[in-house]
């Protein structure tokens, strides 16, 4: 009986002890408080924008609106693609016409600009599971012209398990992040709260895919800087932020440099003087909660990445709020004094100038 009780008495120190740890990593002891240098306008009219990229030279800036609330209730709802025209005052955005024969339910998505200044459109979509066992994900390809969307190609792989964000290197080269290396829902909560590292970088190089890195929590926002053939990758559940060096000839990726930021990281996105926007959730169950439950909000927030003359990169929080005004942030993108914050479940995003007042 007393070896039983011993028993009994560890299951729940251990039980109590990983809860205790699983509450203080996700952030749940925070004090979270409204700091921010920007005045903000909620742009309406849009479900779900979860990732935006900017043509910095064109001056528009193009949203992935993902429907995630609505597609829990219908599978087959289809999510859009908007573009944002970021010269025009008081401007609105613009649905850009996506069809497809397999459904589309858009989530990350980045943008190459070639040097005569073509535009293509990567996108990740989760397409409709009757689109095909075993590729249910795929990466779809746009030209860009006239404001108008052509559908290119299709790409699917059985490598991209659970593909989130994507970083073009070309109009036709991409890298993918796996935010988990499980397919079930099962498999993926056990990978979140057990805290095993199966997330991965998948890279597309024109005809197939590899694994060039692997071992990370929940790998999720991803960007490859060209200049200096730098790819950047940022951690959720493991709170990092993760520079490789691309070998070109070898087709790999070097680690460089590892950060904790002490956040749940989402996506990232270069801006034009060279410095970065890392949107985060920084109360992670919290998050957990409010997609569950639109009525519970959850912090947002951005932090800005600079390269310092050491040749270390800092970080500084720009935007924090706790979630009246945007809740559940997920990407938080520069254009000259302006910054654009959208979030996964809410049905506007953030269009911020910097305030005067607060930041001269």
């Amino acid at each position: 009986m007393k070896k039983v009780l011993v028993i009994i008495g560890i299951v729940i120190f251990s039980v109590t002890g990983y809860l205790g740890r699983l509450t203080i990593l996700s952030g749940e002891w925070k004090n979270i408080r409204n700091e921010s240098s920007w005045k903000c306008e909620k742009i309406p009219g849009i479900s779900g924008p979860e990732d935006i990229v900017i043509n910095h030279k064109m001056g528009y800036a193009y949203i992935s609106a993902g429907h995630w609330r609505e597609k829990k209730k219908n599978p087959l709802e289809d999510g859009e693609i908007f573009r944002y025209d970021l010269k025009t005052p008081s401007a609105r955005p613009e649905m850009m016409k996506v069809s497809l024969p397999h459904g589309f339910h858009p989530h990350g998505l980045d943008l190459y600009v070639a040097p005569d200044g073509s535009q293509t459109l990567f996108v990740i979509n989760h397409r409709n599971k009757n689109a095909g066992k075993g590729k249910i994900h795929a990466v779809e390809i746009f030209r860009i012209q006239d404001g108008t969307l052509t559908h290119m190609r299709t790409v699917t792989g059985e490598l991209m398990v659970s593909p989130n964000d994507i970083a073009a290197m070309d109009d036709s080269r991409f890298f993918v992040t796996n935010d988990h290396g499980s397919r079930t829902n099962l498999g993926k909560a056990m990978e979140d709260y057990l805290r095993l590292r199966r997330s991965n970088v998948a890279y597309y190089n024109g005809t197939g895919f590899s694994i060039p890195a692997d071992g990370f929590l929940y790998a999720n926002g991803i960007h490859y800087r060209k200049a200096t053939q730098q790819l950047y990758v940022t951690e959720t559940t493991g709170k990092k932020l993760s520079v490789f060096q691309w070998e070109e000839k070898s087709g790999t990726l070097r680690i460089q440099k590892k950060m904790d930021l002490d956040t749940g990281l989402d996506n990232l996105d270069f801006h034009a003087d060279g410095s970065a926007t890392i949107a985060a959730h920084p109360k992670l169950l919290r998050f957990v909660r409010h997609a569950g439950n639109e009525k519970i909000n959850s912090p947002s927030q951005v932090i800005r990445l600079e390269d310092t003359e050491s040749g270390d990169i800092s970080a500084n929080n720009i935007y924090m709020n706790t979630g009246e005004e945007i809740s559940g942030s997920s990407v938080g993108v520069q254009y000259k004094d302006r910054l654009l914050i959208g979030a996964v479940f809410e049905h506007h995003f953030l269009d911020c100038q910097k305030d005067v007042k607060n930041h001269p």
